[in-house]
């Protein structure tokens, strides 16, 4: 933790924009104070970054306390918006899972600029492989943060790779900007081995 602290500073010194995640793991945190111990880790290095993706992961009294609903999404990001008063971008799925083949991927974010928006929906993803594609999601989102085309814009980078992520083998996504562009056009994720 010392050292996420640490560099996470040095960014920020130095005008580098700083991303988190808390993406818990209960295992992780077993011997080493649990969920308390999480959350004041997850507050005190999220309080530091500019772009914290999974941002419903810091709502509740503990990480992960609850499963948020689509339509609980605006009222809980606005509330971890107050946790995190640097913060300038939550972002989040909202992922429904019918079963382990179909996902339905809608994806949420919160700016001080646009207040609560959605990225496009996904629903009856067919999923061949979903680890990896909450990484996907992020990486799409920081593309399109850098490529400063708004926050609407930068879900649905994020939106459209982490798709392509659950529809193609192993969890490092191969999916070119080419595919996440056809893909945010109207194009299909449909499996791909």
């Amino acid at each position: 933790m010392d050292v996420a602290d640490e560099a996470m500073a040095a960014a920020r010194r130095h005008g580098v924009t700083v991303s988190y995640d808390p993406n818990h793991r209960p295992s992780l945190w077993a011997g080493r104070g649990g969920a308390d111990a999480a959350r004041e880790v997850d507050l005190r290095l999220a309080r530091q970054a500019d772009v914290v993706v999974g941002a419903l992961g810091l709502a509740g009294t503990y990480p992960g306390q609850a499963r948020i609903g689509a339509d609980e999404a605006a009222d809980v990001l606005a509330e971890v918006a107050g946790l995190l008063p640097a913060a300038k971008v939550l972002a989040t799925t909202l992922r429904d899972v019918p079963s382990a083949g179909v996902n339905d991927w809608p994806l949420a974010g919160w700016s001080a600029e646009t207040g609560f928006v959605t990225g496009p929906r996904m629903p009856g993803l067919q999923v061949l492989d979903r680890i990896g594609s909450g990484d996907a999601f992020a990486a799409g989102l920081i593309h399109g943060r850098l490529s400063e085309t708004g926050l609407e814009r930068a879900l649905a980078c994020g939106t459209a790779h982490g798709a392509l992520t659950m529809t193609t083998p192993g969890d490092v996504s191969m999916a070119s900007l080419a595919e996440v562009e056809a893909l945010i056009a109207g194009g299909s994720a449909h499996v791909r081995r």
